[in-house]
């Protein structure tokens, strides 16, 4: 009898139907086509440790010059401060201003902090995804070190005058994307006392200046308390995303851009759980996965039937807004991770999506036998420095390392 995880634990409609908790054995496997691969595990990565912080809060890079940008949390202090590995070097290093890299300190009454990069014109934007407007850091950007690339570059607090009388203040986006020769920044409104809390507003930079941003530049997306949760980049669209809706924004300058709304029902349920591949969109949204397209949103998770009842081990899942999603391209596999960052629990559920065939995607339940809170791509000229993971070779005994 054909083995039902083939079909990506297809429990309703595939050649056979399982019980949630069966095949047991398939943690460290994943589905591929009609095959099944072997999961790859974690390792390090052989660069050098950096030397603060309790918790990663998010790694990118920045890839007009390949160096690493790390962005580290405390607990102790609630300090978010940001380290680059330089990429001629190797070293880490931290930003000549301001001091100690440090990009703020969160409000005690915040949550968890969930920070967004977007790197647009050689600059790495950065924005704090808080709701809760008066408990947001400002938005700040890294310039790297132009005339010594070698040498660390600075921070700097993003200012915008918003309101058109000639006065830049502090920009506080909750998000931030690249679109086209543009930043993208959502969640703030004017520099006006009372009017800054604007969830519904997408602001847009002008071209090629991500750090420039005009009064009147902005699109309102459904109402204000609904906040914009996240963008992403879908066919020749920007799809908006709320909790509960998604909206697109047609056109390619202020001259024809325009926003309407495309899916009065499904949005995304955080801000780091979508992800576009190159050629397809997707997000994570109140059912489940969902294809992102111009057209609207399309659910491609029945096969993993979520509504169904999860095997009685598996893992249980942390906060949405701590979830997120990576790519591995070699794989052609995405990954969704549910952490418990705060409380630290292991294994970390995650759902895996196999579009080795992208009109066939295969699901696979998954878990990752460490405490991760964030991922991000390497992007680099030279793979000589990390080596691929190795794919488990036993379903049972296999840990990440």
């Amino acid at each position: 009898m054909p083995l039902a995880v083939g079909r990506g634990l297809d429990r309703a409609t595939g050649l056979a139907a399982v019980q949630p908790q069966y095949p047991d054995d398939a943690r460290n496997v994943y589905a591929r086509d009609a095959k099944m691969a072997l999961r790859p595990g974690l390792q390090l990565s052989g660069f050098s440790a950096v030397p603060w912080g309790t918790d990663f809060l998010a790694i990118e890079t920045l890839k007009a010059t390949l160096d690493i940008v790390y962005v580290l949390f405390d607990r102790d202090t609630r300090e978010i401060r940001v380290y680059v590995r330089n990429a001629i070097t190797g070293a880490i290093q931290v930003p000549t201003s301001p001091a100690n890299g440090l990009w703020g300190i969160v409000n005690s009454n915040a949550d968890f902090p969930v920070v967004q990069l977007a790197e647009s014109n050689g600059l790495m934007s950065m924005a704090h995804a808080e709701l809760t407007f008066d408990l947001r850091l400002p938005t700040t950007y890294y310039t790297p070190n132009a005339t010594s690339p070698n040498l660390p570059g600075v921070l700097t607090t993003l200012t915008a005058d918003l309101n058109g009388d000639g006065i830049a203040a502090p920009v506080y986006f909750s998000g931030v994307y690249p679109y086209l020769v543009y930043l993208c920044g959502w969640g703030y409104g004017t520099e006006t006392a009372g009017k800054s809390d604007r969830g519904d507003t997408l602001r847009i930079s002008q071209p090629g200046e991500p750090t420039v941003f005009t009064a009147g530049n902005f699109f309102l997306a459904g109402v204000q308390k609904d906040p914009i949760l996240d963008v992403i980049v879908a066919d020749d669209i920007l799809a908006i995303m709320k909790g509960d809706e998604t909206y697109r924004l047609v056109g390619t300058s202020p001259a024809d851009f325009g926003i309407y709304i495309m899916d009065a029902e499904y949005g995304t349920i955080a801000a780091r759980v979508t992800w576009n591949t190159g050629s397809r969109a997707y997000t994570w949204s109140s059912d489940g996965a969902r294809r992102v397209t111009r057209d609207g949103t399309f659910p491609i998770a029945q096969p993993l039937e979520l509504i169904s009842p999860m095997p009685d081990d598996f893992p249980a899942a942390g906060p949405a807004r701590l979830a997120f999603v990576v790519y591995d391209q070699q794989r052609y596999l995405l990954y969704w991770c549910f952490p418990d960052i705060e409380g630290g629990t292991v294994p970390v559920r995650a759902f895996l999506l196999s579009l080795w065939a992208p009109d066939d995607p295969r699901w696979t339940l998954g878990e990752i036998q460490q405490p991760v809170s964030c991922a991000g791509r390497l992007v680099t000229r030279d793979t000589s420095t990390v080596v691929p993971p190795v794919g488990y070779v036993s379903s049972v005994v296999g840990t990440d390392v």
